[in-house]
């Protein structure tokens, strides 16, 4: 999770730091100092988050427990955003804006994992349990980390940045059926903001993240997986960073506004 909270910062740092600071050698080692140091607490949102997991449209206790930090960050923050979701604002004068989302939601399934900090939660029904199997748990604690970050670095970048959480899912498939309406309302909404906003100079941008991503949590928890995947069967983060740069850094004479990402080997 540091590597991860580190690349997301210095990708947004590349969007919103001044021309001088960016080429600032000493940026990527501060950035991971600061990560290093809020780690115990990044590591204990982490374990809360996956210890109560809530399935979509559920995440009542998710939103606030995330609307509680941002606001401690200095951030102003709406909730109950499209039911159970939320925004986070962090001014910072004249300036770049950019968008951070994550998701929030868990699964119906149980978690066998036998960990100290495992999910016992069920669905509000009580019909299922309820687990983070997807990383959803370690993307809001980066997407906690990345905000701590550049909030404590506030006076060496200026613009608008936004934080939005929701809830995902990425295929039209049993038990999932019933998400694919609401991406493609997501969809949607990304394609209007971008023809809205991108002629007042705002780069809006639509990124499916599809696959397995080769990182810490999951190589830790299942070292068999990647194995059993194989050779261009999973998600290199820093393949995944390189994709998000190279969108923010397209050729105005070769555009796109949405990238769709996943291991050479997915099925869709």
């Amino acid at each position: 999770m540091r590597r991860t909270v580190t690349t997301l910062v210095l990708a947004l740092a590349g969007l919103t730091l001044p021309a001088w600071a960016q080429t600032a050698a000493p940026l990527k080692t501060e950035v991971a100092g600061r990560v290093e140091s809020m780690y115990p607490w990044l590591d204990g949102i982490y374990r809360d988050l996956h210890a109560h997991p809530e399935i979509a449209f559920q995440e009542v206790r998710t939103a606030g427990k995330l609307a509680q930090e941002m606001r401690k960050l200095g951030f102003d923050v709406t909730e109950k955003v499209g039911r159970t979701g939320l925004v986070a604002l962090l001014h910072n004068g004249s300036g770049p804006t950019v968008l951070v989302r994550t998701e929030l939601d868990g699964l119906p399934m149980e978690e066998k994992t036998g960990l100290p900090y495992a999910s016992h939660d069920h669905t509000r029904d009580g019909a299922a349990f309820t687990a983070h199997s997807c990383g959803h748990d370690v993307h809001m604690a980066a997407w906690l980390g990345a905000a701590r970050t550049l909030a404590e670095l506030k006076p060496q970048w200026r613009g608008t940045l936004i934080f939005t959480g929701a809830t995902s899912s990425l295929r039209a498939r049993p038990p999932f059926i019933a998400f694919a309406a609401a991406k493609a309302a997501e969809r949607a909404v990304a394609h209007g903001l971008a023809r809205e906003f991108g002629p007042k100079g705002v780069h809006v941008a639509h990124v499916i993240v599809d696959g397995v991503i080769d990182g810490e949590l999951v190589n830790s928890r299942a070292p068999q997986l990647k194995e059993k995947l194989g050779d261009d069967g999973m998600l290199a983060i820093d393949a995944l960073a390189d994709a998000y740069w190279m969108l923010h850094a397209q050729a105005r004479s070769a555009w796109t506004l949405e990238l769709d990402l996943r291991p050479y080997k997915e099925q869709f």
